[in-house]
């Protein structure tokens, strides 16, 4: 197969699953490339397959992206598919999975343009800190963390970012700094490995490590998670922070997060396969 792991034509940070998923797919036979999907010269029908890597641009222009993904679906297999891409694009997701029984990390919902007084929201949830990003964004980009004295600053961050879109408030709770939040990756449906990150926010690099693998709470939340998708997913990193009531989720990742694969190599062989199961006989 000819397959495209989708990049972006200028990568905010280096891709670093891009060398070993390219290698492992030519080992088993494949031609994979990785090409952006804001190149305007790429002809993607000359693609067997497009799976979104690493387009790590397109909340700056989301509506672009959207159009993207369509007349790309109508080129080639586009996974995870349009659907997903467009339920999962707006983090407004998580309220609709706590509406499903799904316990994620406190979060307020603000409308664009709405303003958000967080001292507020904060005291009335009994919430020591909070977090403050976009409902369309990836990575840290425009993401804050305050605490009990930056209330007033949250509440003027909230309106600045909150006049290009809608925002999210969220409890900073402390189990992101110890032991850490944990993204557990997907591959086929089934869980392959864990890492442990501490979080960051704009302009702060990541730190990750290879964790345990995953609890079986945390398979029987992936698990209940997938199965509320709208299609199935070739990848998929659900992040979650341990608990005493169990894992919460504070993301569910299914358009283009990191897997990590630097950290456990072992784990391409599988994305090797599914890709190939989800490509068809050849």
């Amino acid at each position: 197969m000819r397959i495209a792991l989708v990049s972006c034509v200028n990568l905010p940070e280096p891709d670093l699953d891009e060398a070993p998923s390219m290698a492992a797919l030519a080992r088993a036979g494949h031609r994979a490339e990785a090409p952006g999907w804001d190149d305007p010269g790429v002809d993607w029908a000359g693609y067997d397959m497009a799976v979104l890597r690493a387009t790590w641009n397109y909340p700056f222009k989301c509506a672009e992206f959207l159009a993207w993904i369509d007349r790309v679906s109508a080129a080639t297999t586009l996974v995870n598919s349009a659907e997903v891409v467009r339920w999962n694009a707006d983090k407004r997701y998580l309220l609709e999975l706590e509406a499903k029984g799904v316990t994620i990390v406190p979060t307020h919902a603000v409308e664009r343009g709405a303003g958000c007084d967080v001292g507020t929201v904060a005291r009335e949830r009994a919430w020591p800190s909070v977090v403050v990003k976009p409902r369309i964004g990836a990575g840290s980009w425009r993401t804050r963390r305050f605490g009990p004295d930056e209330f007033a600053e949250a509440s003027a961050f909230a309106r600045t970012i909150g006049a290009d879109g809608d925002v999210l408030v969220q409890e900073a709770r402390a189990e992101f700094d110890e032991p850490g939040e944990r993204s557990i990756v997907c591959i086929g449906g089934e869980p392959t490995h864990a890492i442990v990150k501490q979080p960051r926010f704009d302009e702060q690099d990541e730190s990750v490590a290879l964790d345990e693998p995953a609890s079986s709470e945390e398979r029987a939340l992936i698990s209940k998670l997938l199965a509320m998708v709208p299609e199935p997913v070739l990848y998929a990193r659900v992040d979650v922070i341990p608990t005493a009531q169990g894992p919460m989720l504070s993301e569910l990742e299914l358009i283009e997060p990191s897997l990590f694969f630097p950290q456990c190599p072992a784990a391409l062989e599988t994305f090797v396969r599914a890709v190939e199961q989800w490509g068809g006989p050849q």
